[in-house]
């Protein structure tokens, strides 16, 4: 994570967690680290955009598709904040439930940005959000 970025969603016990596993699923190699930090950040990078645009599509399906997707991101580093957060806005795509999903995608939004960020911490040599960073997803109502 940056040095000046403020945690807000993310405890400092759960950043560590989220070290740990990435570690343990790279089996402590740091090139297999890169790679799969690298992958789940394209991969997130990826699914929010989907996400954004299934919202503003009201397309409940696609919503629930890119949150599973993310969800599994999120399982795998055992981010458990942005798994509950999700199963949150998944429930409330599946009752097409606009409002909810409106008022939680902000939040939800905040928190992948804090995990992309404790993961962009995790590559070796690097620091920058760059290319993942989530400014081009902004946490604006959608209606």
């Amino acid at each position: 994570m940056n040095t000046g970025t403020a945690c807000i969603h993310l405890t400092a016990e759960e950043r560590h967690a989220i070290g740990v596993a990435v570690r343990g699923a790279a089996c402590h190699d740091a090139t297999v680290q890169a790679m799969l930090v690298a992958r789940l950040l394209d991969g997130n990078a990826a699914d929010a955009r989907a996400l954004r645009k299934a919202i503003a599509l009201r397309d409940w399906v696609a919503v629930q598709r890119s949150l599973h997707r993310i969800k599994g991101s999120a399982a795998l580093a055992r981010c458990n904040t942005l798994v509950a957060a999700g199963k949150s806005l998944e429930s409330a795509a599946g009752q097409a439930n606009a409002a909810v999903v409106n008022t939680l995608f902000p939040r939800y939004t905040a928190i992948l940005k804090e995990f992309n960020d404790t993961l962009l911490a995790l590559r070796p040599g690097q620091g920058g959000a760059g290319e993942h960073d989530l400014d081009a997803f902004p946490s604006t109502n959608l209606k």
